[in-house]
């Protein structure tokens, strides 16, 4: 596949400022730009009339997501014939073998199904998408029986084997069946483990990840949501506290034991390693005493965690303060959250001069946003445009 054809340019217009565009009627505009090579504009243009010839050299070239939009508008209007010729020349791509097995399952073709996806069942996928098709069309046994034998020799699809396993109530099967490929597959296994509250086979997993050399806080995290949710508040606090404190306290405060959740987070805010984390877990069990502790701080991202404390109590007034005397304001962060809050309270012409000569990707597309408002729709693709030729 082609992913750097020559004539496709950056995504100038946004996805979603071009579905704005779309919406407001200037569809000749998305034509205009997605035949110059703008691939926001194209994928648009895709789901609105895929019969345009803009699209050509986008799916020529088998450029994805505009290969799956026009698809997708293809079969929506029923014509999945049309959707399936269109993709069908880049099924080498386990992303469109997947996209063309569901429009062939919707033509009930199951047999062609099985046979694009049964020799590709190790790549990234394929096996959800094969028992997902089979079935709808009541065959999942059948795919089932397939998948299963293989699942000792492919993390993809033992992953498949173990959810449908689950959902078959045949939890000790599927934990078997994960087993085998830890680490990978850790994060199913252990939710899995989680969701049936078994805190042993938890522990019994983090102590045979830690004898392989490898050690993942995620277990050590749902061992103590387990333990916490049997009611023993004490062992959830044992397997937290050699973790950073954050977890703890958080912990702590769930359970009623807020003064000791302040204590921890106040001590970590002050004196820890990561006073932003400590902060935005305190500002979510006492925002003022993390106010408090924000009053005077010049750090942007300690900033930006006041700004958004002070908007959570109603105080957006003292938050575009805040961001006004910011020694970062010309951060894109920064000018793009001052002109989110300015344009949420009706202050729009503000906002569009807060935003003025954006220097990042989020205030610009808002400023754009904020023109096309305005009708100023040649204005919002020049604000556009011209970030992008500042980048380059």
């Amino acid at each position: 596949m082609d992913v750097h054809a020559r004539f496709i340019r950056d995504r100038r217009v946004p996805v979603g400022i071009a579905r704005r565009l779309a919406g407001l009627g200037h569809a000749g505009i998305l034509r205009v730009r997605a035949a110059a090579g703008d691939e926001g504009c194209a994928q648009v243009l895709a789901e609105h009339d895929p019969d345009d010839a803009a699209l050509d050299r986008f799916t020529d070239a088998g450029w994805l997501p505009v290969l799956r939009a026009r698809a997708g508008a293809l079969h929506g209007r029923g014509r999945t014939g049309d959707a399936l010729a269109l993709l069908t020349p880049w099924v080498d791509d386990h992303r469109v073998a997947r996209e063309v097995a569901a429009l062939l399952g919707a033509q009930g073709r199951v047999e062609e199904v099985f046979a694009l996806l049964v020799p590709r069942l190790g790549e990234a996928g394929v096996a959800a998408a094969l028992l997902e098709v089979a079935a709808a069309a009541g065959r999942g046994d059948e795919a089932f029986t397939v998948l299963e034998p293989l699942a000792a020799g492919s993390a993809h699809v033992a992953g498949v084997v173990a959810a449908e396993l689950e959902r078959r109530g045949a939890v000790d099967e599927a934990v078997a069946v994960l087993r085998p490929h830890a680490p990978y597959v850790l994060d199913q296994a252990g939710r899995l483990l989680h969701r049936h509250g078994r805190a042993g086979d938890l522990r019994d997993w983090a102590a045979d990840g830690a004898g392989r050399g490898f050690r993942d806080g995620r277990l050590t995290m749902w061992l103590a949501e387990v333990l916490e949710r049997q009611g023993d508040v004490d062992g959830a606090a044992d397997v937290l506290k050699p973790l950073d404190g954050v977890p703890l306290a958080q912990m702590y405060s769930r359970n009623g034991r807020i003064e000791e959740a302040v204590a921890i987070l106040t001590d970590l805010a002050t004196c820890g390693d990561d006073p932003e984390c400590a902060l935005h877990a305190l500002g979510g069990i006492a925002p003022d005493a993390a106010l408090a502790l924000l009053e005077d701080t010049h750090d942007v991202d300690l900033l930006m965690i006041r700004v958004e404390l002070l908007v959570e109590r109603g105080r957006v007034p003292e938050a575009v303060v805040a961001l006004r005397a910011c020694p970062d304001h010309d951060l894109p962060s920064v000018r793009a959250r001052l002109g989110e809050l300015l344009a949420g309270q009706g202050r729009e012409d503000e906002a569009i001069a807060a935003l003025s000569d954006p220097s990042g990707l989020a205030p610009a597309t808002l400023l754009a946003e904020l023109l096309l408002r305005r009708g100023r729709v040649q204005d919002a693709l020049d604000v556009l445009d011209h970030y992008h030729d500042r980048r380059r």
